[in-house]
């Protein structure tokens, strides 16, 4: 039996090269502003996130250096309408990779678009279409667009806010499993507008039966061989990545061995 040992031989992806949020200028210094998670291929390496520009009046850091949270870092008061674009470089070690994040200050008034959520995580079987995921909480808003994360158009969003799983080509765990939707809110009549973030988790499902890499395996065993010793290990693949799930049993019930 030959265990491959895992190298850190990929770098980490982030769902979108890009994205856009909005918070209120009247937030206090420590809120969250995103958080933008990641995924590798590789089970080794170790996280580090920094923002490497874009931050020169220091209004913004890191919460937490391994998962990409950003919060604010003083008082935004004065600042609104503004926009920040910072640029996340996350690294694993060996490997770095960047997310460039849009921050947009709104400011108080009567008729600015106001988000009474900025930031929404959903679930989605893979292969799952026309499916109504969310209804964005906005106020002051009539229309919507989803400006960034959409590069394979799996989403929509209308008028009414619903943010939708249309039909168009395949939600595919396997090839992608999360996306980040960064919608613009607009009001129409003033020009203003706001940024809410939507996280997409795809739902891995179970659609490939487990393989044995032989189909037949032949061992000796002596016969002094003790009690519970191992005789065979037995790889196992599974598409689905849920190895973990598996379970094994002995068809052959009359034997003087176990699995």
């Amino acid at each position: 039996y030959v265990h491959v040992n895992d190298l850190n031989d990929n770098p980490p992806v982030f769902p979108s090269e890009e994205s856009f949020v909005s918070i209120s200028s009247a937030l206090t210094s420590g809120t969250t502003v995103a958080e933008i998670e990641f995924n590798d291929l590789d089970t080794v390496g170790d996280y580090m996130c920094s923002i490497i520009s874009g931050n020169g009046d220091g209004l913004f850091s890191l919460r937490d250096q391994e998962t990409c949270v950003v919060s604010t870092n003083s008082l935004l008061s004065g600042r609104s309408l503004e926009n920040h674009t910072l640029t996340l470089q996350l690294s694993d070690g060996l490997h770095n990779t960047t997310h460039v994040i849009t921050v947009h200050i709104t400011g108080a008034t009567s008729t600015h678009p106001v988000l009474l959520q900025s930031l929404y995580s959903v679930d989605i079987d893979e292969n799952a279409v026309n499916t109504d995921l969310v209804t964005l909480e906005v106020l002051n808003a009539d229309s919507f667009i989803i400006v960034s994360g959409n590069h394979l158009d799996h989403f929509s969003v209308s008028n009414s806010a619903i943010v939708r799983r249309i039909s168009l080509g395949v939600l595919d765990y396997e090839t992608t499993s999360s996306y980040l939707l960064s919608i613009q809110a607009n009001n129409t009549a003033t020009g203003e507008y706001a940024y809410v973030l939507v996280h997409v988790r795809v739902n891995d499902l179970n659609e490939f039966g487990p393989r044995f890499s032989n189909s037949h395996y032949f061992i000796a065993v002596p016969e002094t061989t003790s009690l519970h010793s191992t005789l065979l290990h037995l790889p196992v693949q599974d598409l689905d990545r849920r190895e973990e799930a598996l379970q094994y049993e002995l068809l052959e019930t009359a034997t003087p061995f176990t699995v």
